[in-house]
């Protein structure tokens, strides 16, 4: 709601884009639904919405999981509906209102979670590609401004707009509302400026992960291709330090299997495949990850897509 005012402070060339999910309760849904068409009636802007659905609704009320990680569905499907609102719009460009304190939950969530074969530190890029001529970006992750969730909420103030909180962010049970409640608060206290040296961290450990990725496309170049998946020589990817080898794993998965399940990827599998092709041992070893297949030999190792169960 914040950046939206702001947005039209700049511009007369706003559309608000809502999408409504199947998580919650409709009527809840629909009440959210409501606030972001009331506000774009307020800032005289156009208005559009979609919905999406990532859950199956059965007959007493609970909704069941439609497969995979839900909450990963469904952003999926909320990032694919605001691409189709964008082009139907004729812009160019989705802002999302994503600030310092979300991107110091998510880099929280990264390592708790563990992100496999990356650097430890998965936060949200201010800008990336949602589909051919629309692009995502984030104007409030700003790298030498804190805007927090407390100065969005005095924006809307000093606006006159009604401030609305998405009950989820209540929902405790939730990881990262679990970190926003109980950790968060207790890091500003030990050290207020938190959230702008994640946002800081996060532009850090990309050009970082440029370097890796590099590294691990240069190796990618000397891959044997094979009809379903590559091999390399072991020897060159002992020599390779662990994270290249990591992200070479995680390009190679790309290509085989897609982005669904990526999820899959966590850090104790994919350390232990790393470790797996980096050592001395000569047995034949076969490391299921993520949907690949990786047949570790004495002198190669053959990257594929899994046939089926092992």
């Amino acid at each position: 709601m914040a950046l939206a005012v702001v947005l039209r402070a700049a511009s007369d060339r706003v559309v608000i884009g809502h999408v409504v999910h199947d998580l919650r309760p409709r009527p809840e849904a629909l009440a959210d639904r409501d606030v972001a068409c009331a506000l774009a009636d307020a800032l005289g802007v156009a208005f559009m919405e979609r919905e999406v659905r990532v859950c199956s609704t059965v007959a007493d009320g609970p909704r069941a999981r439609a497969g995979g990680n839900l909450e990963a569905l469904a952003r999926a499907a909320r990032l694919r509906a605001l691409a189709e609102m964008a082009c139907a719009a004729g812009v160019g460009y989705v802002a999302t209102a994503h600030h310092a304190d979300d991107q110091l939950e998510s880099v929280l969530m990264s390592l708790v979670r563990g992100t496999g074969g990356g650097l430890g530190i998965r936060g949200m890029p201010r800008r990336r590609r949602l589909s051919p001529g629309v692009a995502l970006v984030r104007p409030m992750l700003c790298e030498d401004q804190e805007v927090t969730r407390d100065e969005c909420r005095r924006l809307c103030q000093l606006a006159g707009v009604r401030w609305n909180e998405d009950a989820t962010n209540l929902d405790v049970t939730r990881t990262r509302s679990a970190i926003r409640h109980r950790i968060v608060p207790v890091l500003k206290e030990l050290r207020p400026g938190v959230s702008r040296h994640a946002v800081q961290a996060v532009v850090h450990a990309k050009a970082v992960e440029n370097v890796v990725v590099s590294a691990a496309l240069e190796l990618r170049s000397r891959a044997d291709v094979r009809d379903r998946g590559v091999w390399l020589p072991r020897d060159l990817l002992r020599s390779a330090p662990g994270v290249v080898v990591g992200e070479l794993i995680r390009q190679v998965r790309l290509e085989l299997v897609g982005v669904d399940g990526a999820d899959g990827l966590a850090r104790r599998g994919m350390d232990r495949a790393v470790r797996a092709i980096r050592d001395r041992g000569t047995e034949p070893r076969t490391i299921a990850l993520a949907g690949l297949e990786i047949r570790i030999a004495a002198g190669r190792v053959d990257i594929q897509a899994c046939r089926g169960p092992l």
